[in-house]
């Protein structure tokens, strides 16, 4: 497991994204509020949802192995 594909997110605890076959972001729109999410789908056809802190995280992450 490469260090560079973890991190650590407040409401999941450890995420690695080298088993991540697809990530999607998008600003979702609820109640008048703007809102950054990120769905992934895994190697197993697993797909997990995203929002908010936990999103931009992994969109952070992503831009530094990148």
């Amino acid at each position: 497991m490469s260090s560079l594909s973890c991190l650590s997110l407040i409401s999941r605890g450890l995420l690695n994204l080298v088993y991540a076959r697809q990530i999607q972001f998008r600003k979702l729109h609820k109640n008048n509020q703007r809102r950054f999410a990120c769905r992934i789908t895994w190697n197993n056809g697993d797909k997990d949802i995203f929002v908010g802190n936990d999103a931009q995280a992994i969109a952070q992450k992503l831009r530094q192995i990148t």
